[in-house]
């Protein structure tokens, strides 16, 4: 069989190969970003995100920047198992309690209770640095935690004391560019501290220009607040999209092996129609 297949190799390889995509339509940011901040790719990250059922168990808020789209779950399982609206149910009754940033008042469904924040759409990353501001001027974060566990901490705390470009990075210059009260970026900078949160991102949001700020940042945040390894708490690329923060999980299906492929060339699928 081994002879066979290594013949059949050799005999593709003669044939060249072919010009594969890269990246997705769906958080193609995060595709390129996560492995680099996080040290996984998307995949492994959603793999590893705990179940609504977990974060019932142990966690008190959870921040949702993008909200939690219900429309969005429809996909696994089919539409009759709605396993993440039994989830969040779930979660709720549980007693966590959720706010959602977002400009649309029922991305977070009715039953959830979730206090809605609507900044300006585009100004998350705003509303993240002034919340992360507000703790370390208040020194509610974890100065160990930060230096010995995370990377570049000099630089994001010279950049929110305005060090790097004389610009202060409080909930006052956040308040401008976000629209909301500065007392609603340091009461919720205050909460995330005191509370056991779980700061998750929608997809959405790295759709855009500099897609990729308002991800980085709300794991910083994450970080600065206390959060990240601690069981309740940390950061979730994606929640409220089909499987993630369910327990369904995926099925390997048969296939033969692939040859190498001989052309190194990728298309981003964004560009594919073109």
């Amino acid at each position: 069989f081994h002879h066979a297949q290594s013949q059949l190799h050799r005999f593709l390889r003669c044939f060249g190969g072919y010009t594969d995509s890269i990246n997705s339509y769906s958080f193609a940011v995060a595709e390129v970003l996560l492995p680099h901040v996080l040290g996984e790719s998307p995949d492994g990250h959603h793999a590893s995100l705990p179940t609504w059922e977990e974060l019932a168990g142990s966690t008190e808020l959870v921040l949702a920047f993008g909200g939690l789209p219900l429309r969005n779950t429809q996909a696994n399982g089919g539409v009759g198992r709605h396993l993440s609206r039994e989830g969040q149910r779930i979660a709720r009754a549980a007693g966590v309690e959720f706010v959602s940033v977002s400009p649309i008042r029922d991305d977070a469904a009715q039953f959830l209770d979730a206090r809605w924040i609507a900044p300006r759409p585009g100004t998350d990353t705003a509303l993240m640095l002034g919340m992360a501001h507000t703790i370390v001027s208040a020194d509610l974060h974890d100065q160990w935690f930060l230096e010995h566990c995370c990377v570049g901490i000099p630089e994001l705390q010279a950049y929110l004391t305005g060090k790097v470009d004389g610009v202060v990075k409080d909930a006052d210059w956040a308040s401008g560019i976000c629209g909301l009260s500065e007392e609603t970026i340091r009461e919720l900078a205050h909460e995330i501290v005191k509370k056991r949160t779980f700061i998750t991102v929608a997809w959405a949001i790295q759709r855009g220009h500099h897609g990729e700020q308002p991800l980085w940042m709300a794991l910083a945040l994450a970080a600065v607040a206390g959060q990240l390894g601690r069981v309740g708490g940390g950061f979730g690329f994606g929640y409220s999209i089909t499987q993630i923060g369910s327990t369904v999980g995926r099925s390997r299906v048969g296939a033969l092996p692939q040859p190498p492929n001989q052309v190194e060339t990728k298309i981003p699928v964004a560009r594919l129609s073109d």
